[in-house]
């Protein structure tokens, strides 16, 4: 009896594991089926919204094709939306408008009303700009927003313009010499540069060989030009104007006495090899002109370089100067042939 009831125990334990198995087995198949089923329905999901964005996208760029994205700002210019032809006429406003307010430059309470283009009624020829905007440059630049070879940049540009805007500067060029020239002027009661020690060439009594003298360097006080320089350029590329304040800056020589004497050899081997020979030549004729000894030492100057050496170079006043005094003479008149 008690063998027949172990058989029967085997054989109960049997049944039961495999009941257990194909309940497991039968488990897994239905979550495969459902994670089937899901993993289905989100890959749809995923393409219909990834069909919907291409289809957005496309409508986009197709909306402008050949205009301005929304948010492109050229300086402080909104121009989204625009075709080429309206941005010009646009950003030509502004830049007039902008050129025509001009820059104003104040110290201690004197202000100059910097205009950059200079008008001379009487003599139109010299009338002169001394700011130039690029304006195929500015709408080339534009444009280009959105239509890089790169899809991923296109899309980070364009988002990001229509996001948060996008500026971008004006393209530009600009007479700096002549600004700086105009604000010297103006100011120059103000200023009292520093002056480098220098070698004086003393030609006593027209003796043809020099007597070596030096005038001492001084420190001097001058405008900070170079800082409202930049902060015209700062202005003109975002067309944002506000007045601008002078400020006045200590300056120290770059050429001490000392230094000044230690140069005193090279700075005669340099002036012996005047006099000089400068000549001109056309079709019509050879000209020459010969720069003396004296006038040639007006020329010579000291300087250093962005390392602190010191060397020799022109003195461009003078250069100028000597330049001036022959330059009627290469004025050819015309001839037949």
């Amino acid at each position: 009896m008690n063998k027949k009831r172990k058989k029967s125990s085997r054989g109960g334990s049997a049944f039961g594991g495999k009941a257990v198995k194909r309940a497991k087995s039968l488990h897994r198949e239905k979550f495969a089926r459902i994670f089937s089923h899901w993993a289905f329905i989100g890959a749809l999901c995923a393409l219909l919204v990834a069909l919907i964005t291409l289809g957005t996208g496309w409508a986009y760029a197709k909306t402008y094709e050949s205009r301005i994205y929304p948010g492109v700002n050229i300086g402080s210019v909104e121009l989204g939306g625009m075709t080429a032809e309206e941005a010009r006429e646009v950003i030509t406003q502004a830049t007039s408008e902008f050129i025509a307010s001009g820059f104003l430059i104040q110290y201690e309470g004197r202000e100059l009303e910097l205009k950059t283009n200079i008008i001379h009624q009487d003599n139109p020829s010299l009338n002169r700009e001394l700011i130039i905007f690029d304006f195929d440059k500015m709408l080339e630049n534009a444009l280009a927003i959105g239509r890089n070879e790169s899809m991923f940049i296109n899309v980070r540009d364009v988002t990001r313009a229509k996001t948060f805007g996008l500026t971008l500067p004006t393209e530009f060029s600009i007479d700096e010499k002549s600004i700086l020239a105009i604000m010297q002027q103006y100011y120059q009661e103000y200023d009292s540069p520093a002056r480098d020690a220098r070698v004086i060439f003393d030609f006593a009594d027209n003796s043809e060989v020099p007597h070596f003298q030096y005038e001492e360097e001084r420190s001097g006080e001058t405008l900070n030009y170079d800082t409202v320089l930049g902060e015209i350029e700062r202005q003109t590329f975002f067309l944002e104007s506000e007045a601008i304040e002078l400020i006045m800056t200590h300056q120290e020589p770059k050429v001490t006495l000392e230094e000044a004497e230690a140069m005193t050899d090279e700075m005669e081997q340099v002036f012996n090899l005047a006099p000089i020979t400068l000549t001109y030549s056309s079709d019509f004729e050879n000209l020459s002109w010969n720069i003396s000894k004296q006038d040639f030492s007006t020329w010579l100057t000291l300087d250093k370089d962005a390392d602190d050496n010191i060397y020799i170079t022109f003195l461009e006043e003078a250069v100028k100067t000597s330049m001036e005094n022959i330059s009627a003479s290469l004025e050819v008149e015309p001839r037949d042939a």
